[in-house]
């Protein structure tokens, strides 16, 4: 904890949340050595510095700006966010890159939004963390970087550099789901469909790129349909 505050990564923590968060990582790292964080109500991290980052949900369609969007309230407090959203895509680029999955869109996300911060001098980086569903994207600077990928040992919460990210789960994360996927051809405009993660949703349109609006409980989702782990309800 000393250490943590030294390299002042506890810097965007509000005050009234500091001693609860303090508490929940020391008492995490000593017990399992792991790394976390607090929420608030909302699931809106305390520190401010690592966020969830399903590589699913990266790949999907819009699937850059919703991930930013979930970073917003950290983002904000080292680089401008609406020039960042406005400098990098919605998506990947499926077109450009066919054969493109899951590890690909976060490797192509890190690196816009880190080459965006370092076109404007930021001091900050985005680290990732594991991968699949269970990801996770650090906002940090060189010294707060070093400080946890040093002491953190376990792979779900330590922060890596986009290389030794690529290196360490490229071979793995084409293969993130055991859930069968259907067959493109027999999905149609108005059939009820299960997401993995979204639930339950109705197909509302199915362009000729084979990305589809799917209406969720939560909203309206592009889905590349490809890549999907669609269930089909009777």
């Amino acid at each position: 904890m000393e250490l943590l505050d030294k390299s002042e990564y506890l810097e965007f923590t509000q005050k009234e949340k500091l001693q609860e968060l303090k508490a929940s990582i020391q008492s995490g790292y000593e017990k399992y050595r792991v790394f976390n964080t607090t929420y608030d109500n909302n699931r809106n991290p305390n520190c401010k510095k690592v966020y969830f980052c399903d590589s699913e949900t990266v790949f999907e369609g819009y699937g850059y700006k919703e991930q930013l969007n979930m970073m917003k309230d950290g983002i904000e407090k080292v680089a401008n966010f609406n020039e960042l959203i406005n400098h990098i895509p919605e998506s990947f680029d499926y077109e450009s890159n066919p054969k493109g999955d899951w590890f690909h869109g976060v490797a192509d996300f890190t690196k816009r939004t880190n080459g965006f911060l370092e076109e404007t001098n930021s001091k900050y980086k985005f680290y990732p963390a594991y991968g699949g569903n269970e990801g996770s994207m650090y906002i940090l600077n060189e010294y707060q970087y070093l400080l946890l990928n040093k002491a953190i040992k376990d792979e779900h919460t330590r922060p890596m550099e986009l290389v030794d990210w690529i290196d360490k789960y490229k071979p793995i994360i084409s293969n993130q789901t055991s859930n069968p996927k259907v067959s493109t051809d027999k999905l149609n405009e108005g059939m009820k469909v299960k997401h993995i993660k979204f639930g339950i949703g109705q197909i509302l349109e199915i362009n000729n790129k084979g990305v589809a609006n799917i209406k969720f409980t939560d909203g309206e989702k592009r889905i590349i349909l490809k890549y999907a782990k669609l269930e089909i309800l009777k």
